[in-house]
């Protein structure tokens, strides 16, 4: 798969998003295809450290304020895939995890949950790399893959560093936020401007 942007794979692999931990989660990001909107809550005192969009999606990167691309402790990244629109999303996981398995021989995944949400297929997997071949040091993120209409969908917390409990639990407390609404559909209605 490629990723683009000349970034390697494990770069891209280990910088898919950071969502912070931070108790207040104020302000919302809204991407949009067609009728649907993807609803994400962006942690307080992020920034908006890189975006691009074209004919393969559009790409946010947030990172808290005080940090930059280059030297970043956690980071939420939120992508959309036009032309993966109606895809699987744990396929689409599995595409990432054997990327990043191919970047890190010793990377660490673990599946954490297949449901449906507002009608839309969503899949959820936290993985790993105990040895960045990048950074040299630990890397992990969660990731949360919404499968749409008009696109496919993926917000990832990241973080460099253990997989500790608090940093799992706060990333799966802001990914459980991140919705899929759609105003022609009942079951995805979206919230009242």
């Amino acid at each position: 798969m490629g990723w683009g942007n000349g970034r390697s794979l494990g770069e891209i692999s280990m910088r898919c998003v950071i969502l912070g931990l931070l108790a207040l989660v104020l302000p919302t990001l809204a991407v949009a295809q067609g009728g649907e909107q993807l609803l994400v809550p962006v942690p307080q005192g992020y920034v908006l450290a890189h975006s691009a969009a074209g004919p393969d999606g559009a790409l946010q990167e947030y990172i808290p304020s005080a940090e930059t691309l280059g030297a970043w402790s956690q980071m939420m990244t939120v992508r959309d895939f036009p032309a993966l629109a109606g895809a699987d999303p744990a396929a689409f996981h599995g595409n990432l995890i054997q990327s990043l398995t191919a970047a890190c021989p010793t990377a660490q995944y673990a599946e954490v949950t297949a449901t449906v949400e507002r009608g839309a297929p969503v899949h959820i997997v936290l993985a790993g790399c105990p040895v960045s071949p990048v950074t040299g040091g630990e890397e992990w993120f969660l990731s949360k893959a919404i499968g749409g209409q008009t696109a496919l969908y993926n917000v990832q917390g990241a973080w460099r560093g253990p997989a500790t409990r608090e940093l799992v639990e706060g990333w799966t407390i802001l990914l459980r936020d991140v919705v899929l609404c759609d105003p022609a559909r009942a079951e995805m209605p979206c919230p009242a401007p």
